[in-house]
């Protein structure tokens, strides 16, 4: 009686694993899942805007801003300007964006050829040579506070309508014409 018992068990085990399966035909409203290899490689390829994110790929969710400034805005000091005539474009390997303000004018540098906005995303200031990685610099040729190289900050990037936004959260700059270090400079630049 076993003996019969676990032959049956084996024979419906069996039959039950060669049961053959037909293909069917997906409906409109089930979804087809197409995974783009560019999309899952961890860097910023073709028409990406963020890392992995952007263009073919999902959307990019954008890191948000550890500050708050008007757009086009820069305040230094205990002043604040507007900022104007900027101008951005790859240059040796960075994304540059220049311009002026009513107090001066403005240099950043960003350590990519395209900005990364993906989310977490930021750059760090840091007063160096160069830009490179997730590095940053920003220059200031300011009239009240003079030659200003942050040495200190992140910049928040982001995209609206295919301009580029900089957001220049808790900056600090030694200023020669104060010798004093200047805090909490922040700004809000688009380009173009």
């Amino acid at each position: 009686m076993k003996k019969i018992f676990i032959i049956s068990i084996i024979t419906l085990f069996v039959v039950g694993c060669k049961r053959e399966q037909t293909p069917r035909e997906l409906s409109k409203s089930e979804p087809l899942v197409k995974a783009i290899p560019q999309c899952y490689n961890g860097m910023l390829d073709t028409n990406e805007i963020g890392v992995d994110c952007g263009g073919p790929c999902p959307t990019c969710t954008i890191a948000a801003p550890s500050c708050t400034a008007a757009p086009n805005s820069l305040v230094i000091g205990t002043y604040t300007s507007s900022a104007t005539n900027t101008n951005c474009f790859e240059f040796g390997g960075n994304y540059k964006m220049t311009g002026t303000y009513s107090n001066g004018t403005y240099t950043i540098y960003i350590g990519d050829p395209t900005p990364n906005i993906a989310f977490g995303s930021y750059y760090y200031i840091q007063n160096t040579s160069s830009a490179g990685g997730n590095n940053a610099l920003v220059d200031f040729n300011d009239a009240a506070y003079g030659a200003l190289s942050l040495s200190s900050g992140k910049i928040y990037m982001s995209q609206t309508s295919g301009a580029y936004h900089a957001t220049i959260c808790d900056g600090a700059a030694y200023s020669p014409v104060y010798s004093s270090t200047i805090s909490a400079i922040k700004g809000n630049i688009s380009c173009p």
